[in-house]
C-alpha cells in the first residue's frame, strides 16, 4: 500500500513540476518557511507555513485531477 502511495506522490510531484513553472521554487520556499518556524520554535508560524504548503499542494492536485479529462494527461498520469 505504501508503495502505491509513494508512486502516486512521486507522479504528482513530477507532473506539478512540468505543469507549473514555479512549482519547484514555490515548494522550496514553503519548506524553508516551515524549517524557519521549527528552528525558531514558533508554533504559530509553523502551523501557518504548513497550512499554506498543504493548501497549495491540494490546489495543485485538484487542478491535475480536473485536467485528467484531457486524454493526453490521462495516459501520462496512469
Amino acid at each position: 500500500m505504501l508503495g502505491g502511495v509513494s508512486i502516486r506522490t512521486t507522479r504528482s510531484r513530477i507532473w506539478r513540476g512540468i505543469i507549473e513553472d514555479d512549482a519547484k521554487t514555490q515548494t522550496i520556499a514553503q519548506h524553508a518557511q516551515i524549517l524557519r518556524a521549527l528552528r525558531e520554535r514558533d508554533p504559530v508560524l509553523g502551523e501557518a507555513a504548513a497550512i499554506v504548503h498543504v493548501a497549495t499542494t491540494e490546489a495543485s492536485v485538484r487542478r491535475m485531477m480536473d485536467s485528467r479529462e484531457d486524454p493526453l494527461l490521462q495516459t501520462a498520469m496512469d
